[in-house]
């Protein structure tokens, strides 16, 4: 099993699931993070993830972080003329899951942006299951991203 960062597949499978599961939470409270990024993901004193501050939460303000714009830690639709969903939220995790998981940020492998016809690139020492949820998680198309269902983690 491959390790970037000294992290494996393994350890990036609990904090993933850790932000899904707070994810899923701020869903159900009607909150979308929206410019969710590293800046935004602190780990405890016992290793738990701790979601911080978002730049974007409808009940305070209306701004993104324009640094997690460029970055590519906000989906596609953001700042866009697509109707924003809790698909933003499933990018962003995608997003960070791509960097955990190969020890690069997503726009660095991407500078141009990711595209309707860009073709994501993995690196090869990924797991086949790790590479699909990546690819499941980066769709462009927000109605075609994992998550996007009606009934959430679909």
């Amino acid at each position: 099993m491959h390790t970037c960062w000294g992290l494996s597949e393994a350890e990036v499978h609990v904090w993933g699931a850790q932000v899904l599961l707070a994810l899923e939470s701020l869903h159900q409270q009607g909150i979308l993070c929206r410019d969710l990024n590293p800046r935004n993901v602190l780990l405890t004193s016992n290793g738990k993830v701790c979601l911080t501050f978002f730049g974007q939460w409808s009940e305070v303000q209306s701004e993104i972080c324009s640094k997690a714009m460029e970055q590519m830690y906000c989906a596609p639709e953001i700042g866009g003329v697509s109707r924003i969903t809790e698909a933003c939220d499933w990018w962003s995790l995608g997003a960070l899951l791509f960097e955990l998981l190969t020890g690069m940020p997503l726009w660095q492998l991407h500078p141009a942006g990711i595209h309707s016809h860009t073709q994501l690139l993995i690196p090869n020492h990924l797991s086949a299951a790790a590479a699909s949820l990546l690819t499941e998680l980066l769709q462009f198309d927000a109605g075609y991203r994992l998550g996007s269902g009606g009934g959430g983690r679909q």
